[in-house]
């Protein structure tokens, strides 16, 4: 192959409904897991089975692979898995204008993985004796992949910085719990979001991190009462500049400790009347619609400074 000139930055998965969209997300978001945070001694994989195959029971493999241009070479990594075991596992690299090479290939034999592994993946502290002892101690449940990021090996860190950090899979009912600490930390965050809505014609003019001191015990009857008992627990030990974060689906607050008083933090959205007068409203209040893409914009300002891949369930759902 030679090297692309151009990437597809954007694309849409359309379909009718129950056609397979979310499930294909949830795929993504599978083989993530699997290969970043792994699975325990006898753990079940977590695997469900397509069940529309016209069998009583589908006993074969669910089979997922990626093709990735990471620093100037095409990987191709995939493996084939059921809920108990990892059947296959394969890993390929290649730079423009050569063939391409084998990293391993993977076979579960019994409970242990049989793996056959290529020169490219062998490093000084990973000797092909190394490489095949790994290659005993790995699970019939455990990716190879993730035994060598375990093992700290230097020739897998780019993929696998790929899948924790690049990587980005956002459910369709996903919210970013850390709206109002991120804003209370960052206002450039806070200017982002504003720019943001704005643009996109929300009716807003600009977001606002508001903060008023506040009585606890007066002003926190607005939690049910074993939820505002735990807020008082907590607010009576937080430390000197320190801060408690309270998140629902619908609210979050933030409230810091300065000599001993409280103050509460949260987003407003400013819109202006008829009159030209601004109107400030909590965040929360605003439409689902707008809800939504505030719970994104956390993501769009990450990727303004490092580089990601998105997979968005339900782009445009309310």
């Amino acid at each position: 192959f030679t090297t692309p000139h151009a990437l597809l930055r954007f694309g849409a998965i359309y379909g009718a409904n129950a056609s397979g969209k979310t499930n294909f997300i949830r795929a993504v978001h599978f083989a993530q897991d699997l290969i970043i945070n792994g699975r325990g001694f006898d753990e079940p994989i977590g695997n469900t089975a397509f069940g529309f195959t016209g069998k009583k029971v589908d006993d074969g493999p669910t089979v997922i692979e990626f093709t990735i241009w990471l620093e100037s070479q095409l990987f191709t990594y995939g493996f084939a898995v059921t809920n108990e075991r990892i059947e296959e596992e394969w890993l390929y690299a290649q730079r423009s204008g050569t063939q391409e090479r084998k990293l391993f290939e993977r076979k579960t034999d019994g409970d242990h993985a049989d793996v056959s592994t290529g020169k490219s993946l062998e490093e000084d502290d990973f000797t092909g004796k190394m490489l095949k002892m790994i290659a005993r101690t790995t699970r019939h449940n455990q990716l190879y992949l993730h035994e060598l990021m375990d093992k700290n090996h230097p020739g897998v860190r780019p993929l696998i910085d790929w899948f924790a950090n690049s990587l980005t899979v956002i459910p369709a009912a996903a919210q970013y719990r850390e709206l109002v600490l991120r804003a209370r930390k960052d206002k450039r965050f806070t200017d982002f979001l504003g720019t943001l809505l704005k643009r996109v014609g929300t009716g807003i003019e600009r977001v606002e991190l508001r903060g008023r001191k506040i009585d606890p015990e007066r002003e926190l009857m607005i939690y049910p009462s074993p939820i505002r008992d735990d807020i008082m627990t907590s607010l009576s030990k937080l430390k000197e500049n320190s801060a408690l974060m309270i998140s629902s689906e619908r609210m979050q607050r933030v409230y810091e400790n300065k000599k001993g008083i409280i103050t509460e933090y949260q987003l407003e959205a400013i819109h202006l009347d008829k009159n030209g007068n601004e109107v400030a409203l909590p965040i929360e209040e605003e439409s689902d619609g707008t809800q939504r893409l505030v719970h994104l914009a956390p993501l769009f300002a990450d990727a303004l400074d490092h580089t990601k891949v998105v997979f968005i369930d339900e782009l445009d759902r309310r």
